[in-house]
């Protein structure tokens, strides 16, 4: 909820980039202020961009299972995710994740990781499709 009310506002009122700071509060004159100066508020702050981190860690549990992510761990919350399609980027490679129809497929060519759903936890080998019906 959070993440749809913050940023979800900032694309609202016509983001494009992640903003230093939003209040949705503020009147269009207000919202590019900051410190004393009419337009010093920055429109394109990479620390802003923290919703990637979030529903990458949170909604679909990605976590390295060693450091620098050489391996990783997924742990999607698929009942609060419902239907998707995900690109989580680490690294240099990036892992694909979908559900349709029931059915979750993972992928990711350069790394090797796993996924655990249900207390399950199932290897997946570097460029290997992972498909599971999910009831």
């Amino acid at each position: 909820a959070s993440i749809k009310e913050y940023w979800g506002g900032m694309l609202a009122a016509g983001a494009t980039t992640f903003w230093e700071v939003f209040n949705p509060e503020e009147t269009e004159e207000q919202r590019y202020a900051m410190y004393g100066d009419r337009y010093g508020k920055s429109l394109c702050q990479a620390w802003g961009a923290s919703p990637l981190y979030l529903l990458g860690r949170w909604f679909f549990g990605l976590m390295p299972d060693e450091a620098g992510y050489r391996t990783y761990h997924l742990k999607p919350d698929i009942a609060e995710l419902g239907d998707f399609e995900a690109e989580l980027p680490i690294r240099q490679s990036r892992i694909r994740l979908a559900c349709r129809d029931g059915e979750l497929t993972v992928f990711c060519s350069d790394l090797d990781g796993s996924i655990e759903i249900g207390g399950q936890r199932t290897p997946i080998p570097r460029a290997t499709l992972y498909r599971r019906k999910m009831d």
